[in-house]
């Protein structure tokens, strides 16, 4: 036997080597050709991206063409501004069919048809195209492939601008029309090609009207353009424009706009690229073509060189697999199927092979395994023998499980059996195959009877049972339904059994018995009677509504206030209410489900004898969270709605009699002040200044009392609110300490202010309510003590479990009797209010502390003993604010340990003065506290130059003041409130180290505007004013507010609310309507303090208010804000000193200089060289600053100096800017001058 031809394996595996070859090389070719496919959409989408872009670019040049016809033909539209110089006219070059006029100055070129004859109409035609000369510049500077713009009219007359003016063919053609675009079809278009002088040009164009030619027209190069293409469009490709006749615009060449053949869709590169935008919306289109085999070839070479790699790798990959597999497995194998066929007649050269070292460990177990062949057998019989054991035992388990599922059938009986319900089980005729125990009880008759018997061999009765089993059988479903049998009634559950190939194979029932569910229903259905009884005869309206909202049910009550006697259940909720009423109804329920709540309230107004309802609405909902109904209930709250409203008529009248009542009062007490303090400064002799220190306490008296009055209605009406800000305890200690100082120096009092050292300084809260507080008690202390002290304190309630602070204000005066002190918080009561008493005063005070307390969610306290002094107390809720020291490191020079206030801070202590020095020596220190004010020795110590420069401040209490005057590094302290005070620093110095050196507010040189209509008031804000040294304009009518301002440009106008004519607020609006581009500060001046006065003022416009009357101070405070600019408008001190204070002789002066600004106003509207511009500001700036006119002198000083250093006007605003001064000063001085 051959061996070659037997081993047929090995033929199959060469076989299968070059199928797997073949099939990889093809695999190849495929991948190789799908990758060909999406290079080329790669291409195409590349090409497709390519051309967007260039129309991209083509979108914004026709967007910057169509720019410039906008802006030609806005231009065309303006009023003629510039001076026109006829001689222009005169000097044109006429020939025999046109004329010619090139501009001076590059300003373009003017040529026209036929004669030119000189007229008006000319002129006015001329002058008009000139002034587009700045818009054809543009056009030219912008667009670079522009040759020449040109503005071209029915008449044949046209204004041309060239980029090149040498050759004067193009103007021939421009004005010939070759290069005017056809209108006919559209107002925006573009022109054919036109070869000019070996030039090629095309035209875009766009028509100013309907009914006319004329036109402006941009006239491109087609070389540039097509240049730019070339250089923009990719290789061995071609771009073009089309205008939309589909002529190519810028060659010869043709180009096709349609798709080549029926697969361009599919692969639109066959038969080349061709590609075409065209939009409506502008005069010429991009298209682009390139060549199908310009477009394939690149991608073809990539294509080959991946085929070239791909196959020659795939070869050699299985050159390499095939040799390494014969040397390592085939030759082995081939030897070994020789020795086992051949076994005795293997030839000599099978023996002669040297096994492999890899294959001898498995050639040896070849051989173990043939000879433990004969083992296994023997094994395979003892197995059998085993599985014969075990058939037996599965037997014997099979027998078992028998025994189990009868136990479980015993089982399943058993449970049957103790289930009350009535259960039975019937084949398909009828017959009962078994049933429980309750069903043998049933029927009176052993189960054994029962079994193999129908029900009506058993008994007669129950025929409804054996009906509707058949009727189940019927309709092969199961039924429910309620059957009475000796008379007990049972929910009866009949249904079909089916067999494993779901066939009728028998029935079963259950019936349960639910007489007394039966009775509990019919007791449900009797208190639901009764419920709708209720809900029908209830005294308030009652209505359930869907969740559609249609009426459900609808009571008597209810139809009554409605007037709704024929509406039944389902129609339409919204019959029942007007339009409003129901959108505000539907708005509730919408609320109710969607926040899932469950009750709201609303008022409703209805037409008709109940005219307004209380509605309570609820929504109900089942036990899956799903809203089921509405429930409303309506009451007639007519009667109280009346009376509400009549007591709000009532509030009102009374809010306006106490607005009318302040500004009534507050004026003439402003009078007063005002006047008192002008009389003060004119010189008084000593009798005289006491007059007057009487006149203003009795003032002030009047104004506190009417403050009073004012704060117990608003806190009467409760219409007060809290403002909850952070605060300092310190502030408001020194704020409360300034103003009751003086009073208690007068009476020769001490005013103590003791602040525990625990308190934290910063807290949030309503500063100016307790500052309130604190003042009217603190007034009243003073009020009622003759000497001794008065203590303001504040100290932690611990025991709280929130932050509260005590306040505590006590005297050593008369006191208060115990039968007083009930009623001492009453409004218009005194703890004496015989008329013989001592004190004045109209007993508001305690009854606004009590309010106001009560408002910041305290309660005020009372303790007294007569003749030994009162102390009056409460706790507020007061949170401490947010603050961080724990970057600052500080060192505590004393003996006690250091106040928790300081607890963020990083603080390390000492005792000793050579440990202090050291530790700062040895340690950053930022800051040196000390707890008592140092012997003069350590004072020395302390205040070197060395230790000073160790840290930022060194803190000490105030009695070292001699220690440290003019001393920056060491600050003393005042003893109440130490620790607070330095944290209150320390935290300045934080934020902002440079705030000590702030200025103080002043209105020093503001222009300001006073409108009153009040002379007196007038003349006291003025004087007010005018001693801060402000520059005023008094004005007594609002009538003509908003000419004023555009000529006075004030810094601040202080307006008055109330005037005749026209009010504060009207003005506002008309100011911040008519001159929006002057955003001027305006301040109400009203004599009312109410919030809604003051809220109004806000929100016409006003800036900020001030209260009548209004002190220099809190004038000065407020008017500060709005200083805007540091130069002052005119120093009138200066000027009097530059006359030697004649009043008359600078009045004079004044005068002139308001005339010459009218001049120069004049001479700076007239065209002048920069020069002469420069010599006029010089002018100005000595004359305005020889009679302190300081912003205008900087005005004109900026003009002057721009000129110098640009040589010319660059910056037109400087001009106006100083136009706009003069124009200032002139109305100030026109004002200033009639006044005196």
């Amino acid at each position: 036997m051959d061996f070659e031809q037997e081993f047929v394996p090995l033929k199959k595996y060469r076989r299968a080597i070059a199928v797997t070859l073949s099939v990889a090389m093809l695999l190849a070719g495929i991948l190789c050709l799908h990758l060909y496919h999406i290079k080329l959409e790669r291409s195409y989408d590349d090409r497709v991206a390519h051309f967007q872009r260039l129309s991209g670019q083509l979108d914004r040049a026709m967007f910057a063409a169509d720019s410039v016809f906008q802006s030609v033909f806005v231009s065309l539209e303006q009023p003629l501004t510039y001076h026109f110089d006829p001689f222009i006219m005169a000097t044109l070059d006429q020939h025999a069919n046109y004329y010619y006029r090139k501009l001076p100055h590059g300003a373009g070129e003017i040529i026209g048809q036929g004669l030119f004859l000189q007229s008006a109409q000319a002129a006015r035609q001329w002058q008009q195209v000139m002034a587009l000369g700045p818009a054809f510049n543009t056009a030219l500077a912008l667009i670079r492939s522009v040759d020449a713009v040109a503005y071209i009219k029915d008449n044949g007359f046209a204004f041309v601008k060239r980029r090149e003016s040498n050759d004067s063919r193009l103007l021939t053609a421009i004005l010939d029309g070759k290069l005017s675009p056809d209108f006919t079809k559209e107002a925006y278009n573009s022109s054919s090609k036109v070869e000019v002088n070996g030039q090629t040009y095309f035209s875009i164009g766009q028509r100013r009207s309907s009914t006319s030619n004329e036109h402006v027209v941009l006239i491109y190069n087609a070389d540039k353009v097509e240049a730019w293409l070339n250089k923009v469009t990719l290789t061995d490709s071609e771009a073009t424009l089309i205008n939309k006749s589909h002529i190519n615009l810028l060659s010869e060449k043709e180009f096709n706009l349609e798709p080549l053949n029926e697969m361009t869709l599919l692969a639109p590169w066959i038969g080349g690229v061709h590609l075409f935008s065209q939009k409506d919306a502008r005069p010429i289109d991009l298209a682009f073509k390139q060549s199908e085999r310009a477009f394939r070839n690149p991608i073809l070479y990539e294509i080959g060189l991946e085929l070239l790699f791909l196959t020659g790798f795939i070869i050699a990959t299985f050159l390499a697999v095939t040799w390494l597999s014969g040397r390592i497995f085939i030759r082995p194998v081939s030897h070994f199927v020789r020795y086992l066929t051949l076994q005795e007649h293997t030839p000599k050269t099978t023996f002669d092979y040297v096994i492999p070292i890899d294959w001898q460990p498995w050639f040896a177990q070849i051989k173990r395994v043939v000879m433990q062949k004969q083992a296994l057998l023997e094994q395979l019989k003892q197995h059998n023998l085993v599985l014969d054991e075990q058939v037996q035992e599965q037997k014997k388990a099979l027998a078992r499980s028998l025994d189990v599922k009868e136990r479980q059938a015993s089982l399943l009986n058993t449970m049957l059996d103790n289930i009350p319900d009535l259960i039975y089980f019937k084949n398909i005729d009828g017959s009962f195959i078994g049933c429980n125990a309750a069903f043998e009880a049933f029927l009176h008759v052993k189960r054994e009877e029962i079994v193999g018997r129908e029900l009506h061999e058993i008994t007669d009765k129950f025929s409804e049972l054996t009906a509707l089993e058949q009727y189940m059988r019927l309709q092969q479903r199961s039924l429910t339904q309620t059957l009475v049998m000796d008379e007990k009634s049972y929910m009866l559950t009949l249904a079909p059994f089916y067999n494993e190939q779901h066939r009728l194979i028998g029935s079963f029932g259950v019936a349960r018995d639910v007489t007394e569910q039966q009775q509990t229903m019919k007791s449900l259905q009797t208190s639901e009677e009764n419920f709708k009884a209720a809900m029908e005869y209830a005294p308030n309206g009652v209505i359930l509504a869907s969740i559609d909202r249609r009426v459900l049910v609808l009571n008597k009550a209810a139809k009554r206030y409605l007037a709704a006697h024929t509406t039944a259940a389902g129609s339409q909720l919204s019959a029942l209410f007007s339009e409003e009423s129901y959108q505000s109804l539907v708005e509730t329920f919408d609320c109710l489900l969607k926040h899932e709540q469950k009750m709201a309230e609303l008022t409703l107004a209805q037409p008709g004898h109940y005219s307004w309802l209380q509605l309570s609405v609820s929504l109900v909902w089942d036990k899956q969270r799903q809203p089921k109904y509405f429930v409303i209930h309506l009451q007639n709250i007519t009667q109280l709605t009346r009376a509400k409203l009549d007591a709000e008529r009532a509030t009102l009248a009374k809010s306006r009699f106490i607005a009318n009542m302040s500004h009534e009062i507050r004026t003439p007490i402003n009078v007063v002040l005002g006047l008192i303090d002008i009389i003060k400064k004119q010189g008084l002799s000593d009798s005289q200044m006491a007059y007057m220190s009487q006149v203003t306490y009795a003032a002030q008296q009047l104004l506190n009392m009417l403050n009073s009055i004012l704060e117990f209605a608003k806190v009467e009406s409760n219409q007060d609110s809290l403002v909850m800000k952070d605060f300092n305890l310190i502030d408001l200690f020194d704020d409360c300490s300034r103003l009751i100082k003086p009073l208690c120096d007068q009476k020769s009092l001490v005013l103590v202010n003791q602040i525990d050292s625990s308190v934290s300084p910063k807290r949030l809260g309503d500063m100016n309510k307790l500052k309130l507080v604190l003042i009217n008690l603190l007034n009243n202390a003073v009020k009622y003590s003759e000497s001794g002290q008065i203590t303001l304190s504040v100290t932690p309630v611990k025991e709280q479990e929130e932050e509260h602070l005590c306040f505590s204000v006590s005297d050593t005066g008369v006191g208060i009797k115990a039968q007083n002190q009930e009623r001492l918080f009453d409004a218009f009561t005194q703890g004496d209010d015989s008329l013989s008493r001592k004190h004045e005063g109209i007993g508001l005070g305690l009854a606004i502390v009590k309010q106001e307390v009560a408002l910041l969610g305290g309660e005020i306290k009372l303790h007294s003993q007569y003749g030994q002094g009162s102390q009056f107390y409460f706790s507020l809720p007061l949170s401490k604010a947010e603050s961080n020291l724990g970057h600052v490191r500080v060192l505590w020079f004393g003996g006690s340990r250091p106040p928790i206030v300081l607890n963020d801070v990083h603080m390390e202590c000492e005792s000793d003065i050579a440990h202090v020095i050291t530790s700062l020596k040895a340690h950053d220190f930022d800051y040196l506290l000390c707890e008592v004010t140092p012997e003069p020795s350590i004072m020395d110590m302390l205040m070197s130059e060395e230790v000073m420069s160790l840290v930022q401040r060194i803190y000490m209490p105030d009695s070292s003041h001699s220690f440290i005057e003019h001393n920056e590094t060491v600050v003393g302290v005042f003893q109440d409130g130490y620790i607070q005070r330095i944290r209150n620093d320390i935290e300045a110095q934080q934020q902002n180290p440079e705030k000590a050196n702030d200025k103080l507010a002043t209105i020093e040189g503001m222009l300001c505007l006073v409108i009153d209509d009040n002379e007196l008031n007038l003349d006291i804000t003025a004087n007010l004013l005018q001693q801060q040294s402000a520059s005023v304009v008094k004005c007594n009518s609002a009538k003509d507010v908003v000419l004023l301002v555009r000529q006075l440009q004030p810094d601040v106008i202080l307006m008055d609310v109330h005037m005749p004519e026209l009010d504060g607020y009207t003005a506002t609006r008309l100011l911040r309507r008519e001159i929006p581009e002057l955003p001027v500060s305006i301040v109400a001046l009203t004599a009312n303090e109410q919030a809604q006065e003051i809220d109004q003022a806000l929100a016409h416009g006003m800036d900020n208010y001030l209260i009548k009357p209004v002190s220099r101070e809190l004038l000065t405070q407020v008017l500060a804000q709005y200083t805007k600019s540091p130069v002052s408008f005119f120093d009138r001190a200066f000027a009097l000193k530059q006359v030697m204070g004649k009043e008359a002789f600078l009045l004079t002066m004044l005068q002139k200089f308001a005339k010459l600004c009218i001049g120069y106003i004049q001479q700076l509207e007239e065209p002048q060289p920069a020069t002469d511009v420069a010599l006029l500001a010089h002018s100005i700036k000595g004359a305005a600053a020889g009679l302190g006119f300081n912003r205008l002198a900087e005005a004109a000083k900026l003009l002057e100096l721009h000129i110098k250093q640009t040589d010319g006007i660059k910056e037109q605003a400087l001009v106006t800017n100083l136009k706009q001064k003069l124009k200032q000063t002139e109305s100030y001085l026109a004002i200033e001058c009639q006044g005196d």
